[in-house]
C-alpha cells in the first residue's frame, strides 16, 4: 500500500499545485506571488517539506 501510495505522490503534487495557481489566478494576485508559487511549492513538495 505505501508503494502505492508513493506512486501516485506525484499526480497528488500537480494536482494540489493546479488548485493552488488557480486560486491565486482567480484572486488577480501580482504575477510574482504566482511566480513564488509556481518555483517554490514545488521545489517545498519535492523536497520532502
Amino acid at each position: 500500500m505505501k508503494f502505492f501510495l508513493l506512486n501516485y505522490l506525484p499526480l497528488v503534487a500537480i494536482v494540489v499545485s493546479s488548485v493552488i495557481l488557480l486560486a491565486v489566478y482567480q484572486k488577480g494576485s501580482h504575477r510574482a506571488n504566482t511566480y513564488f508559487v509556481v518555483t517554490y511549492w514545488p521545489a517545498f513538495f519535492w523536497s520532502g517539506g
